[in-house]
């Protein structure tokens, strides 16, 4: 699948929005009895973004396997750009890592 929309170089910056979509495409594949995922990203935010990405694809990678009657693989994640937003750098400094 590939998300991507012509309009989305006008509709980024509609009713306040600053932000083009973040996943390109993501693949699935069936290998040895199991569906993997391959999703790539062009952007994630490792405070709220990725974990909603990812339990999405968890939830859509389980929800396929269980239609196709095939066993949940490996989800790989590929993300040219994963980062924190500054507003986020206190919740990083409390973590105490």
């Amino acid at each position: 699948m590939i998300y991507n929309r012509p309009s989305m170089h006008t509709d980024f910056n509609k009713d306040g929005m600053n932000d083009f979509m973040c996943t390109f495409a993501n693949s699935f594949f069936i290998r040895d009895g199991e569906l993997h995922s391959h999703y790539i990203m062009r952007s994630n935010d490792s405070v709220f973004g990725y974990n909603n990405d990812y339990a999405w694809a968890k939830h859509v990678q389980a929800q396929l396997a269980k239609d196709l009657n095939v066993k949940v693989g490996k989800l790989i994640w590929t993300v040219s750009n994963i980062h924190v937003y500054e507003r986020h750098f206190d919740q990083l400094e409390a973590l105490e890592v």
